[in-house]
């Protein structure tokens, strides 16, 4: 768990005893993150390592190991669920901004490697107006969709596997604050959940090569 100490404390699941701290004011070994925390994920590939995300501007790979950060990944500002790691080793990061709010980066480098078009369907004149996003997913069929959700305009954008637009939810009486689909990777069809602050999950049909339903 991220705590607003700024420190991530893991603990042991049969235990629940602490095992590992990583950053935070009482930490002399290694500093990490300067804010609060919002975010966390474990590497798909090693689960050695752990990713953070939060206010500060920082994406955080740490080496579980040794307990020190690997790389550091400087621009998301996150302010929700909005970070994911599909099995490629892309960073999916959702920040609660309005420009260049959903972004793919590599994990190997720390480098940027898209920038989605998050207003794709809007008009210019409306792109103040646009959703700022609090979560984000790569779906569970290896990354075949990517979905992110949040507020202002409050609505769920989908998109491919490249980062192009493929569909909008909106018109959502709250803000989408978190979201996940379900695990069936041999059919051509996702279920999507999305919850918010009316005390309502939403499930929603996906299906590849049609708009949802």
């Amino acid at each position: 768990m991220g705590l607003k100490d700024c420190s991530i404390r893991i603990y042991d699941g049969v235990t629940r005893q602490e095992t590992t701290v990583l950053g935070g004011p009482d930490n002399k070994k290694v500093s990490g993150h300067s804010n609060k925390i919002y975010a966390l994920r474990y590497h798909k590939d090693n689960p050695k390592i752990l990713i953070s995300g939060g206010w500060d501007k920082f994406v955080v790979l740490w080496d579980l190991t040794s307990e020190t950060p690997i790389r550091f990944i400087t621009g998301p500002h996150i302010f929700g669920e909005g970070l994911d790691v599909n099995c490629f080793g892309e960073i999916l990061t959702a920040s609660w901004r309005k420009d260049d709010p959903l972004q793919i980066w590599d994990s190997d480098t720390g480098n940027l490697k898209v920038n989605v078009d998050w207003n794709y369907k809007e008009k210019e004149e409306n792109v103040k107006q646009s959703t700022q996003p609090y979560c984000c997913k790569f779906s569970n069929d290896f990354g075949k969709l990517i979905y992110a959700g949040g507020s202002q305009v409050n609505s769920v954008k989908i998109f491919d596997w490249n980062g192009n637009g493929v569909a909008t939810i909106d018109k959502l009486s709250h803000a989408c604050v978190a979201l996940d689909s379900s695990n069936e990777i041999d059919k051509n069809e996702q279920l999507l959940a999305t919850g918010g602050g009316e005390g309502i999950i939403r499930m929603f049909k996906i299906k590849y090569g049609q708009n949802f339903r």
